[in-house]
């Protein structure tokens, strides 16, 4: 969570992921004088809370301290917590540190949802791109690279110049400049650029506007 000292984590509860939060992190936040282990006990059986709906009870091997004589490893009884039962907690509290946390539970949870539409269109975005590449390839992923070398060659064979191209725009040479000495018009150099960058060879100098400029005034606003 944010401007707490106190983190969410993802956990999973009826199979279904959840935010949780840990129960002795909460209590010493809040600042409450009575022992943990009393405490949680207390307000969740008072107040009817559900284990493996509300709260999941977690066992975990923890080295204690057992005097002057050292420490031995021992069993601890963990609650990790639902954001509705640690705000619902909170509000028990009856404090001003109770209050605060339970606002930043609740203002972090707004944030959360007034991100799912975005989430979701990106998600459904990548879907469209995966469904949109053929089975074959989905299938057979690997099959991808042999098929991107193989068409690169072809490209070299059908347009030797491309070569050419590539190391003029690594000079840093304009496309005014590359297609008078290669002797290309603009049609011709702008359909192989658009192969070049189609298939990886070469990056366009700028991203803002994806529009092939080719022949620009002095050629110093290209965008290609």
């Amino acid at each position: 969570m944010t401007n707490l000292p106190i983190n969410a984590f993802t956990g999973t509860i009826n199979n279904q992921p959840t935010l949780l939060i840990n129960a002795r992190d909460l209590h010493k936040v809040l600042q409450v004088r009575t022992r943990f282990d009393i405490w949680i006990n207390r307000r969740l059986e008072d107040n009817l809370f559900l284990e493996n709906v509300d709260f999941l009870n977690v066992i975990k091997s923890e080295r204690v301290k057992t005097g002057v004589w050292g420490s031995r490893e021992m069993e601890v009884k963990d609650y990790h917590l639902t954001i509705d039962t640690a705000k619902h907690l909170c509000l028990m509290e009856h404090s001003e540190i109770g209050y605060q946390i339970r606002q930043q539970f609740i203002e972090d949870d707004n944030k959360m949802r007034a991100l799912i539409p975005q989430l979701n269109a990106e998600l459904n975005e990548a879907k469209r791109q995966l469904l949109s590449i053929p089975t074959f390839l989905r299938q057979n992923p690997q099959e991808l690279g042999v098929l991107l070398t193989n068409a690169r060659k072809a490209l070299f064979v059908a347009h030797p110049e491309c070569e050419k191209i590539v190391l003029y725009r690594e000079m840093g040479l304009n496309n005014s400049e590359i297609a008078k000495l290669l002797d290309l018009g603009k049609t011709a150099l702008e359909n192989r650029l658009r192969k070049l960058f189609d298939l990886g060879l070469l990056q366009r100098r700028q991203t803002q506007n994806t529009q092939l400029a080719l022949f620009s005034q002095g050629g110093n606003n290209e965008q290609v």
